[in-house]
Formats: structure tokens, C-alpha cells, sequence
């Protein structure tokens, strides 16, 4: 099923596939993903209650056509941090509002690092990680997509 999306301004063409053994194939910008789907037995339709559909008049076959599923490379190493780092990302689409350190600041895990507004309501952004802040990607006003690095801290 496709679906084309805007968000902030921004447009995505997400394609999700069928889900075959609690994961599903989601393509995002011809960008394809992996998604394990939590309580998929929410999704489906109960075998027990589901109704038979009816019978349709069948169609020539058409030859199934392979195409090769690109999935995007890991990271390299040069984007991961150094060992005993970490980054703090952005967990959904949205705007910052407020980035509560600066670069040199001491943080603890767990502590609030900025907050963003997304869907309409704050968001804290919290540091997973104990160190101190490195680098800071994103400033107040910046549009975030889910996933983007707002700061390093090592």
C-alpha cells in the first residue's frame, strides 16, 4: 500500500509491504527499512471470526518480476561515535525548541538536553548516555526528521 505524506512541510512517499513473520517491509523515499511490529496479533483479523470473501473471476497470470530490494548500508565508522560516546537523536519528526546545554557541558543519563515540538506537544530529549556534550547538531528552530543527530556527548 502506498501512501504520499507531508509533514512540515516536507513530502514522503511511504510504501509498506505485507507482513510476513511480525515484520514488515517499509519503503520511505525509496529508502527501505526492515519494522518489526509489536502486538501484531492487534493488526490482523481473528481466522475464527474473519469472513470468506467472494470469489473473484481470475485474471491472466502475469509473470512475477524480481527486483532487487535495496537496503540501506550501516552506518560507517567514521559516522558512529568512539567508544565511550554516544549521540542523542531526534525520536520523531519535529521542530526544536529549546536546547537546554551548550558544548563543554557535563550531562547525566536520563537528563533532559532539549525539547522539541512534535505533533503538536513538547517533547524532552533525553541524554542515554553520562559525559560530556561534544558537538551540537541542531539549534533552536530546526526542523528534525526521526532519527537526525541533534549532539554528540562523550
Amino acid at each position: 500500500m502506498q501512501y504520499h505524506l507531508t509533514i512540515q512541510d516536507k513530502q514522503y512517499s511511504v510504501e509498506i509491504g505485507t507482513i510476513e513473520n511480525g515484520s514488515v517491509t517499509v519503503s520511505v523515499n525509496d529508502e527501505v527499512y526492515q519494522v518489526d511490529v509489536d502486538h501484531l496479533d492487534q493488526y490482523l483479523p481473528d481466522p475464527a471470526t474473519a469472513r470468506p470473501q467472494p470469489a473473484t473471476r481470475a485474471a491472466s497470470p502475469v509473470p512475477a518480476v524480481s527486483r532487487p530490494t535495496p537496503v540501506p548500508a550501516a552506518p560507517t565508522s567514521a559516522a558512529m561515535p568512539p567508544a565511550g560516546e554516544g549521540v542523542v537523536t531526534a525520536p520523531i519528526p519535529g521542530l526544536i525548541l529549546e536546547v537546554k546545554v551548550q558544548v563543554g557541558d557535563t550531562v547525566s543519563s536520563g537528563q533532559t538536553v532539549a525539547t522539541m515540538e512534535a505533533m503538536k506537544m513538547e517533547n524532552n530529549i533525553c541524554s542515554t548516555v553520562s559525559g560530556t556534550v561534544k558537538e551540537i547538531r541542531a539549534a533552536k528552530g530546526a526542523a528534525v526528521a526521526a532519527g537526525d543527530v541533534i549532539m554528540a556527548i562523550g
